[in-house]
């Protein structure tokens, strides 16, 4: 299966050029193509790029998940508009490159097609229509125009040649099973489901809404390209306001047999409150005006979105970016709250953070081993740091730590790193202590969790970061600014 990402794009026009010839046994063209997994991009006109057709303003574009060279590196990103393809669409191809001449390449591209199953196909050139900042070169061509319905397969070969005449080439065609897109008439609708809930796009269940966050509602419907449009509509338990908003395109190929069309919508945070149920529900409209509703037969659905709090922070120690290592204590003194702001010791790359773990239940205990979706936990935690005395933090600037892994049922964090921090207090006059407080809060704000504060709760006394006077390269030799 071929997978394909999300992103915006910002496109110009160009030339391109038909020409005839075979696939050769060498090039990596299967005679047979696979279901694919496609995520939907708008594309829409730029400074930079000002001359996308018309026609493309505001539309979808597949954008095909980019495939790796022999030496691992991502030669560049397809994209094919529009979307769910109509007999009489013109078809365009666009590829998103750092090769080309601005970074000393010469580079060619082309597209070969077919809508008979290979038994014959065509070439077509792509020509640079556009270099953004920084420097991506953005190649732009037409397929032409189908005027009947048709399985569209294609595949795409780039040549880039360096100054000093070395080369890299390949073709990108879906892992040796090209790339299809079905050209179709729209059908009407005839079934819409699978409809659930996510937060930072993984799924959450009904009980594990967190409060004070976007909640995300998915649902798919069949065939692909027969809905015109979806609406989410929701409200409270006693429906005394109804609210509404148009859902978006999100993925093609979905399902179990890879047919259906998924689309997406978003309850806004500020209405996503701990302990108030949300009744929601949704429609679909297809092209020939006919309506489906997904109502949970008639129930609707209902979620209550929960509050979950921060039970504790601790474990200061030391976290090391290179291994991933943890040590709790180590940076610390035996208070738990000190710390010597300037001393991180490691070699270059090599190098120590403070860490302090978290520990939410609910979230940070749940059980996965998923690395996405840990982190999409995680983004359901704001942490700052607040402090008036932090040398070299811009006015205005509130400070965060940063999530780095999961540790049984706690989440580590780290912060005061020697860029921001260690770097603008270097050579001080004297001795300097800076107090500062972390607050943790899970629901966008609403309530904190502060450690280091006098301000309630179980937050205890300042934390501390220690500047020795003088502090520089030379007497802390393994000194966090020694890099």
């Amino acid at each position: 299966m071929m997978r394909v990402q999300n992103a915006v794009m910002f496109l110009a026009v160009g030339q391109a050029f038909f020409a005839c010839g075979a696939p050769d046994s060498d090039q990596g063209l299967a005679q047979t193509s696979t279901s694919i997994t496609a995520m939907k991009s708008t594309i829409v006109s730029a400074e930079l790029c000002p001359n996308v057709p018309e026609a493309l303003v505001g539309q979808s574009a597949y954008r095909f998940e980019p495939e790796l060279t022999e030496t691992g590196e991502i030669a560049g990103t397809l994209y094919l508009a529009p979307t769910n393809p109509e007999p009489g669409d013109e078809v365009f191809l666009f590829f998103v490159t750092r090769y080309g001449s601005a970074g000393g390449f010469s580079l060619t591209t082309t597209a070969r097609f077919t809508t008979n199953g290979w038994g014959t196909f065509q070439d077509a050139s792509l020509t640079r229509s556009c270099l953004t900042t920084p420097p991506t070169q953005v190649y732009y061509g037409s397929l032409g125009v189908f005027p009947q319905e048709a399985d569209l397969q294609f595949a795409f070969r780039y040549e880039a040649v360096s100054r000093d005449r070395s080369a890299l080439a390949g073709w990108m065609n879906n892992n040796r099973e090209n790339y299809t897109i079905p050209i179709r008439a729209p059908r009407p609708l005839q079934w819409m489901g699978d409809t659930h809930l996510r937060q930072y796009d993984y799924y959450m269940p009904s009980d594990g809404v967190e409060a004070g966050h976007d909640l995300q509602v998915y649902t798919q419907l069949y065939p692909m390209g027969a809905a015109r449009s979806v609406t989410l509509y929701w409200s409270d338990s006693r429906y005394s306001k109804i609210e509404s908003v148009e859902m978006l395109p999100d993925k093609d190929f979905v399902g179990s047999n890879h047919s259906n069309a998924q689309w997406r919508g978003v309850i806004p945070a500020d209405q996503v409150v701990d302990g108030r149920t949300i009744v929601y529900w949704l429609r679909a409209v297809d092209h020939q005006g006919a309506s489906r509703w997904e109502s949970n037969d008639r129930r609707n659905f209902w979620v209550t979105p929960r509050h979950f709090p921060v039970v504790w922070t601790g474990g200061f120690g030391s976290y090391r970016p290179s291994t991933g290592g943890y040590r709790e204590r180590e940076l610390f003194d035996a208070d738990e709250r000190t710390s010597t702001g300037c001393y991180a010791p490691g070699a270059a790359g090599d190098y120590l953070e403070r860490a302090v773990r978290i520990y939410v239940p609910g979230i940070t205990d749940r059980d996965t081993s998923d690395t996405g979706r840990i982190e999409a936990y995680a983004k359901l935690i704001q942490t700052e740091i607040v402090t008036e005395s932090f040398p070299g933090v811009p006015e205005d600037t509130v400070p965060t730590l940063r999530f780095v892994r999961k540790l049984r049922n706690d989440f580590i964090y780290t912060f005061l790193d020697f860029e921001s921090y260690c770097n603008a207090v270097v050579d001080l006059p004297e001795r300097v202590v800076y107090p500062y407080k972390l607050r943790i809060s899970t629901d966008g704000g609403r309530h904190w969790y502060w450690r280091g504060t006098e301000m309630g709760g179980s937050g205890g006394d300042d934390l501390i970061a220690v500047y020795a006077r003088d502090c520089n390269y030379a007497n802390l030799p393994e000194d966090c600014v020694n890099f």
